[in-house]
């Protein structure tokens, strides 16, 4: 009977024996810990440090990796064939700017309207244009000495010139030998002359120039104007000028 009971504790022994070698040998011989932190890139999903245990704790093979808990586990074989994986930066997109459309601004009011002469407005009753013949503009000539005054007058307006148009001297020095202020249009005719509209009528009057300085800068006008009847201030149209420069030592 204790034979019996010696053999079953010997093999329970040796049983217990035999698990306890066998668990040992699932221990590695060195252990050793490292601890690795690693910050990820700006971007990332990961705000805290990812921390790796890289000697394994169990014999077959698998690396256990520790992280915080808002961190990204990577697998040991992605680690070991591409050491240089990071983790890629999310770039911020860049706004979309529209189109910049022109438009034309609308003009307001209503645009100028440019109107052709002689196709809206009438011609006056009496108007007339001038051609100075002589003397030319600020002609030079010695103090009293003489020259023509010569113009060619064309009717412009609607009605024609009857013996009732004259020329007035009305602005300016008085330079006529004759010395009057008003003279008949067609005085150097041998009989009367009615200008029609279109027609033209030369005049002239024999001038002498200032004997005396009476100017700072020696230059003398003369105006003239043809008027109708004898209203010579309300009926007065159709003006024109002489100058002449005089020098006086």
């Amino acid at each position: 009977m204790k034979k019996v009971l010696f053999k079953k504790r010997f093999s329970a022994i040796i049983l217990a024996g035999f698990l306890i070698v066998t668990i040992l040998g699932f221990i590695p011989s060195s252990k050793q810990i490292v601890w690795s932190t690693q910050t990820p890139q700006s971007g990332s999903s990961a705000t805290g440090e990812v921390i790796k245990m890289r000697n394994p704790v169990i014999r077959s093979g698998a690396v256990i990796i520790l992280k915080n808990p808002v961190g990204t586990v990577v697998p040991t074989s992605v680690q070991k064939s591409n050491p240089s994986i990071q983790l890629l930066q999310t770039s911020t997109p860049m706004p979309v700017i529209p189109p910049v459309i022109w438009q034309v601004t609308p003009t307001l009011g209503r645009a100028v309207e440019v109107i052709p002469t002689g196709v809206n407005v009438p011609k006056p009753a009496y108007d007339c244009n001038v051609q100075v013949n002589s003397p030319y503009w600020y002609q030079q000539f010695a103090p009293g000495e003489d020259f023509d005054f010569d113009v060619t007058i064309t009717n412009t307006g609607t009605e024609a010139w009857n013996t009732d148009i004259d020329v007035m001297q009305y602005t300016g020095w008085r330079m006529e030998i004759e010395g009057k202020y008003l003279y008949d249009l067609d005085k150097d005719y041998d009989s009367a002359q009615i200008v029609l509209p279109g027609q033209s009528i030369r005049w002239k009057i024999r001038m002498e120039a200032p004997k005396e300085k009476t100017t700072e800068d020696d230059k003398y006008y003369t105006t003239y104007s043809l008027v109708k009847g004898t209203d010579y201030d309300n009926s007065r149209f159709c003006p024109f000028s002489l100058y002449i420069y005089v020098p006086h030592k």
